[in-house]
């Protein structure tokens, strides 16, 4: 109870981690990969372990703090050198390839940057620049002013343009969850990042903006993605519990040959996630957000509010 009581997602992240291990059968059962294929695929599932090593070893949040912030850097550090090092490269999630009919296909690039997208844990340099921003509007120092600025280059890299905006929106929305004496200072801070994003938009995002508009025009690839994995959920054990993680299996080449075609499930949010992990997975998150993040937001730190 006590435990509980301190550590109120406890239950939720043992849920989790446990759920995505069930596709392990659904993978066997409807696409026919075998166990060891779907176990080897699911090996990085298994850092959410890590939320509980934190809870018995009694990381001081600061301390925890300090760590993400390492890592973000560590990642875009990385992120940057790996330009200079291409096509030798040891991180990266996205790289050239060829399909499956020998159709080489370059690694993509955008605003003049290779998107490697190393692990795709932009969660990191997303919690850091928003940390940092806190930490701006109470003291401006270099220190803090240049983790920020850093983890927005970053992200401005390989970042997808929607989480890239949703880092903008957020940033914006940050002087809703402070106290009245501080309220003033972010939205202060707030103007001068639109002012300059205003100013160098067509610098930064014009390519962004032309793809965009590009896609609005034509057949939107996410429109197709949305329409085809929504409708293709498969028998009620995937529709519940999802169709998993492909592997080195019939299974994984057929989603290649999908991604080939443009249709990636990481690409259209809550709808990939049905299709990857079911609807019971979903229903999980909800229950998470209501019981555990609600009940607790006036608790929760405002960076970790808006991730």
């Amino acid at each position: 109870k006590s435990l509980a009581l301190h550590f109120p997602s406890k239950n939720y992240v043992l849920l989790f981690l446990a759920l995505p291990f069930i596709t392990t059968f659904s993978c066997l059962s409807e696409h026919g990969q075998s166990l060891s294929s779907s176990l080897s695929v699911m090996f990085p599932h298994l850092i959410l372990c890590v939320y509980f090593y934190l809870i018995l070893s009694g990381v001081d949040k600061k301390d925890l703090i300090k760590i993400v912030i390492l890592f973000a850097l560590i990642r875009t550090s990385l992120t940057i050198i790996e330009q200079f090092t291409y096509p030798n490269v040891l991180f990266a999630f996205r790289m050239d390839k060829y399909n499956e009919y020998g159709v080489f296909i370059p690694l993509e690039m955008r605003s003049g940057f290779y998107r490697f997208l190393i692990s795709d844990a932009y969660y990191l340099p997303m919690f850091a620049g928003f940390y940092a921003f806190s930490k701006l509007v109470e003291n401006v120092t270099l220190k803090y002013l240049f983790v920020f600025l850093f983890c927005c280059f970053g992200l401005y890299m390989d970042q997808s343009r929607q989480i890239m905006f949703s880092f903008i929106l957020c940033l914006t929305l940050l002087p809703l969850f402070k106290k009245n004496s501080q309220f003033l200072k972010y939205a202060f801070f707030i103007a001068i990042i639109v002012s300059v994003l205003y100013v160098y938009a067509n610098v930064l995002f014009g390519e962004t903006f032309l793809k965009t508009k590009d896609e609005l025009n034509d057949d939107n690839i996410r429109v197709l993605s949305y329409t085809y994995y929504f409708t293709n959920t498969g028998s009620w054990l995937t529709t519940l519990f999802g169709n998993g993680f492909a592997g080195d299996s019939m299974f994984g080449k057929e989603v290649s040959k999908l991604e080939d075609m443009g249709l990636f499930r990481v690409d259209i949010g809550i709808v990939g996630a049905i299709h990857l992990l079911g609807y019971v997975f979903i229903a999980t998150f909800i229950l998470y957000y209501i019981n555990v993040v609600r009940k607790n937001w006036k608790y929760i730190d405002s960076p970790l509010q808006l991730m």
